[in-house]
């Protein structure tokens, strides 16, 4: 039932940024390259904030109606994240 809940600490050291999503929230498919799909996300997240990136998101899902650039289940879902600067 809470499969996807997890407690712990991680250490601080070298951490500049701390980005926490929901699954509402996913990397635009730029490129084949998963690694390199994330890499871009968390660069545009932390370049231009979440707001910036959430209206990009919305605007690809509106466009994207048919869910055929990107698999999903539903055309768009909620959407919930903060941004942690160190």
């Amino acid at each position: 039932m809470y499969k996807f809940l997890e407690s712990g600490k991680i250490s601080r050291q070298g951490l500049t940024h701390l980005i926490l999503f929901t699954d509402g929230i996913y990397p635009l498919k730029y490129s084949d390259s998963e690694n390199e799909n994330t890499f871009i996300f968390i660069r545009e997240v932390i370049e231009n904030g979440l707001s910036s990136y959430l209206e990009k998101l919305n605007k690809f899902e509106d466009e994207d109606v048919q869910r055929k650039k990107i698999s999903r289940l539903k055309i768009s879902d909620d959407k919930a994240a903060i941004l942690i600067k160190f």
